[in-house]
């Protein structure tokens, strides 16, 4: 398995809640290959992710001001209707974290099981 490392700045392990001084003078992180992709720039990658989840949180938080409130609706405006088993098993597991991650952030909360409104 091919390995890089990258030097994560202070304010990157802040918001991945690392303290930096537990990891001393050395701040690598080994990065492997996933999918038989190799990517060339770690930190770069790591910021499209970083991206990706932040809108994914939007857009959640946008299906609830939209007027959906339980967790099957939000994930049908997301990711759509006539989903397979398997699909709609993972829209709804994708959903249920997603609003929770929001109910962490202060910008939604669950009013009851299963049930979201926006803060």
């Amino acid at each position: 398995m091919s390995e890089i490392t990258l030097s994560i700045p202070d304010e990157a392990l802040v918001a991945l809640k690392v303290n930096p001084e537990q990891l001393g003078a050395e701040r690598r992180l080994a990065a492997y290959r996933g999918y038989d992709l190799l990517h060339d720039d770690a930190a770069s990658r790591a910021g499209e992710i970083l991206l990706h989840h932040r809108v994914r949180l939007d857009v959640h938080e946008e299906a609830l001001r939209a007027g959906m409130v339980t967790t099957y609706e939000v994930a049908q405006r997301v990711w759509g209707t006539g989903l397979g088993v398997h699909e709609l098993r993972f829209a709804l597991g994708e959903a249920i974290s997603h609003l929770v991650r929001l109910d962490r952030l202060g910008r939604a909360r669950e009013i009851a099981p299963g049930r979201w409104a926006t803060t």
